[in-house]
């Protein structure tokens, strides 16, 4: 049976639940685990932590059969943000619309406060309103 590394990027924890009450996990933030490919593929039919990029495994192949043939929108580290919130506005609006997931948008509002006055008025303005966060340009401002 293959092993494959799985990542938590996040900034929390994430607690894993298997069949094997014995082999549950608590993936630390940040940190990654080593699991059985069959225990990747039962929390695939049993939780949406891939497909939401709570845990991204690091395989190819698995993650070609748990249907990820493009890229997770939703998985992203900071360096990737970052990258999208100082490149074309046009093109930073298309790659946030296709994220969903609450935990991602928080980075981006984090990254985009650590990048402050280097973004423009109407980039803060759409990241403010992407994110739920009316206060974004006012909160730079202060800093």
């Amino acid at each position: 049976m293959a092993k494959v590394k799985v990542f938590n990027r996040n900034k929390f924890d994430i607690g894993v639940k298997l069949i094997n009450p014995i082999r549950e996990q608590n993936i630390k933030a940040g940190s990654f685990t080593i699991m059985d490919e069959d225990d990747v593929y039962y929390l695939d039919t049993v939780c949406t932590l891939f497909k939401r990029g709570m845990l991204v495994v690091d395989d190819e192949e698995i993650n070609t059969q748990l249907g990820f043939m493009e890229k997770n929108p939703n998985i992203k580290t900071e360096v990737e943000i970052k990258k999208v919130l100082t490149g074309n506005i046009q093109k930073m609006k298309k790659d946030l619309s296709l994220i969903t997931e609450p935990h991602i948008k928080d980075l981006v509002y984090n990254v985009a406060k650590s990048i402050g006055k280097d973004l423009s008025g109407s980039k803060l303005k759409h990241i403010a309103e992407f994110c739920g966060v009316p206060i974004l340009l006012d909160e730079i401002n202060e800093e």
